[in-house]
């Protein structure tokens, strides 16, 4: 048996015995990335009504396809947490190196489509009739970037994607630690002054091969500030009594997911904290987190004061702008 056919025989098991978890879900459980796990199931309808097929399309000719596809609820991850915005209209704009998504409901997302490496469509059925359409892009680490569910089925985007089809195998590569580079911290605090934009921000940490949290101990006392974990959670519940207007954020190598909103509902769970606002959610795994860091951050217009929750690894779960 290949090492395909193992992964799809276990792929078919999990799903049997836990038929509501999601792909990213299933994926973690057999120990590979979800990217594989997709990989693995092209060209195999499954007993369960599901088939999986790569897309012959070029990053950019695909993100200026989406609004093609009709009401669309777009997700993009962490990996312990996902922002959800719903999006009924939309206009996508870009090239072959980048791409920005504008809706009228708050939602906004840019892209760095060298990051897409992989795409696939997923097609739920019975019988002759298509249930649900998934659109999922990966990154070179078979990393989810974002996961697009159909609200309309019937959008005649999603026939002219399957046209498209090509089933062949993608390769995907190992994340390798990288030790951080040595800091120049007035340096950065000099340059940090100077920023306005989400890419200034993306390039500064690229040029000086730092993360997020590498980034905020190094202007911690002039632009940061460490808060207890507790905070995160306690300026949402803030938003929602203040009706204030706020960005929830899920920013990544690979682009910005961000959704202006007022909040309507907290739910609280043991282990998960659930936020709705309007048309968007945040889920966030509340064990997994471990540090909060508020950050003031110059915009063309204004200080913004953001909050960025960190799990144990240091890395990003997400970020919300609070009102001013």
């Amino acid at each position: 048996m290949t090492d395909i056919n193992a992964l799809r025989a276990a792929y078919q098991e999990a799903r049997l015995r836990a038929p509501h978890w999601n792909s990213y879900r299933l994926a973690t459980t057999l120990g590979v990335s979800e990217g594989e796990l997709m990989a693995a199931r092209l060209d195999d309808t499954d007993t369960l009504g599901e088939e999986v097929h790569g897309l012959a399309l070029t990053p950019c000719d695909l993100a200026l396809a989406l609004p093609r596809l009709g009401e669309l609820r777009i997700a993009t991850r962490s990996r312990h947490g996902e922002l959800t915005s719903l999006i009924q209209r939309m206009t996508v704009r870009g090239n072959d190196y980048s791409a920005a998504l504008k809706a009228q409901n708050g939602l906004s997302m840019q892209w760095l489509l060298p990051h897409w490496h992989w795409a696939c469509l997923r097609r739920s059925f019975s019988k002759s009739h298509t249930l649900g359409w998934t659109l999922q892009v990966f990154d070179r680490f078979g990393q989810a970037l974002h996961t697009l569910e159909a609200c309309e089925p019937r959008a005649g985007g999603w026939s002219w994607l399957l046209d498209k089809a090509l089933d062949e195998v993608p390769r995907f590569t190992r994340r390798i630690a990288t030790p951080t580079p040595a800091i120049d911290r007035q340096a950065l605090l000099t340059t940090w002054q100077h920023l306005r934009h989400h890419d200034d921000y993306r390039r500064l940490l690229s040029d000086h091969g730092l993360s997020p949290l590498d980034l905020n101990r190094a202007l911690e006392g002039r632009f940061s500030r460490q808060c207890a974990p507790a905070r995160f959670s306690t300026a949402l519940e803030e938003a929602l009594e203040s009706q204030a207007s706020i960005v929830l954020s899920m920013p990544s190598r690979a682009g910005l997911h961000r959704h202006a909103t007022t909040l309507q509902q907290i739910e609280r769970h043991p282990s998960h904290l659930a936020i709705q606002g309007r048309k968007v959610t945040l889920g966030l795994d509340t064990d997994a987190l471990t540090s909060v860091w508020q950050v003031e951050r110059c915009s063309e217009s204004c200080l913004e004061h953001w909050l960025e929750a960190f799990d144990s690894d240091g890395e990003l779960m997400a970020s919300v702008r609070l009102a001013a």
